[in-house]
């Protein structure tokens, strides 16, 4: 779903797909390459477009997320890459099987009660028996092959634990050599702290290189826009100025921007005076969608989603948001069109679209 998400469009980072291929290439030793960046520089649609494009070597994908009970669980990651591996390697996946107890023959009971003995192991028990102990043995890949897990960071806990980076810290070294990783993460101290002894590859925002693929992305945006093109160059430069400065260097910033353009939020005049960052951003879109004389129908109708979405642990489920929020089925389709495109959903329920939102609505009140 990330992939499908973030792969069209995508543009630029080359220098960062560069770097990877030199560590995966020349750096044979090295078993971690971390990408570290702050929030809305696009650190997800680059895992996503590395793993789309680089099949070969990337041979599992993780993408967590810190409002998804899933995709923040730590042991439903061990068993997805797990899942990933199997598919790949027949003589991994024929060792998997024989440490869970379960052959191709093996009848229903049997998948039971091997499902049920795994739902008894702790997270560093179920990694040892699903990927280092079918692993222990394998025939010697010669090429470095990588498990890519993007959002590090988000798999922390309410308590400041990351057990999935613990995992990685602990039980790399007792892999494969030929096993490395690929992660991804904001600066966050649960991370930084764990991964003290491996140097990031920073993708700063106001890198000049951040700068020039933000430049690109604006050109081919402003191309693909039939009344931004048909403007005069010279008004074309401007507005592309305009959103590089006051991005800050976030791509976020930009499709928001530009989504705003589409949505009719803004014109191209709006678009030369965006607010500076995100949350500049974020509170002007909310004004211009949300304002009404009263602000009635933000208080009744978007705020209590809204807090909602906030409130649940991972993807808030429709049928139980009707219920918190007493709304028939019709109520209910108008009170989520008016926050549509703030939502994703998935077969979970409906999450906001980005972290980055959720920090705003919580620091606004």
């Amino acid at each position: 779903s990330e992939i499908v998400r973030h792969v069209p469009g995508f543009t630029g980072r080359q220098w960062v797909f560069d770097a990877y291929q030199d560590w995966l290439e020349h750096h044979p030793s090295s078993r971690l390459f971390w990408i570290q960046a702050g929030p809305g520089v696009g650190k997800t649609a680059l895992a996503a477009v590395l793993a789309n494009n680089h099949p070969s070597a990337i041979v599992s994908a993780w993408f967590c997320r810190s409002d998804s009970i899933e995709r923040r669980d730590t042991r439903r990651a061990i068993m997805t890459i797990a899942l990933q591996l199997a598919v790949r390697w027949p003589d991994y996946r024929t060792r998997l099987l024989q440490a869970v107890g379960v052959s191709s023959t093996a009848p229903e009971s049997a998948q039971l009660q091997a499902r049920e003995a795994l739902n008894k192991l702790n997270s560093a028990d179920l990694f040892h028996r699903l990927i280092k102990q079918p692993m222990a043995g394998l025939i010697w890949r010669e090429n470095k092959l990588v498990i890519l897990i993007d959002a590090l960071d988000e798999a922390t806990d309410a308590e400041g634990g990351n057990p999935l980076t613990d995992l990685l810290v602990t039980d790399l070294a007792n892999l494969p050599e030929w096993i490395s990783f690929v992660v991804t993460s904001r600066p966050d101290p649960a991370v930084v702290n764990r991964l003290a002894g491996f140097q990031p590859f920073a993708l700063d925002a106001e890198d000049p290189r951040n700068r020039e693929d933000l430049s690109m992305y604006l050109q081919r945006a402003i191309a693909q826009h039939p009344e931004l093109h048909k403007l005069p160059s010279e008004q074309q430069e401007a507005i592309q100025q305009a959103l590089l400065t006051q991005s800050e260097g976030m791509m976020l910033y930009v499709r928001l921007a530009l989504d705003a353009y589409d949505a009719g939020d803004l014109d191209a005049k709006g678009l030369l005076n965006t607010p500076r960052g995100l949350g500049g951003m974020y509170t002007i879109q909310f004004r211009q969608r949300f304002a009404t004389p009263s602000m009635a129908a933000y208080d009744d109708q978007v705020k209590p989603l809204l807090r909602a979405l906030l409130a649940a642990r991972g993807p808030l489920p429709e049928s139980l948001a009707r219920k918190i929020l007493n709304d028939d089925l019709e109520s209910w389709q108008r009170r989520k069109d008016k926050v549509a495109s703030y939502l994703v959903r998935n077969e979970e329920g409906l999450l906001l679209f980005h972290k980055t939102l959720a920090e705003w609505l919580q620091s606004a009140g």
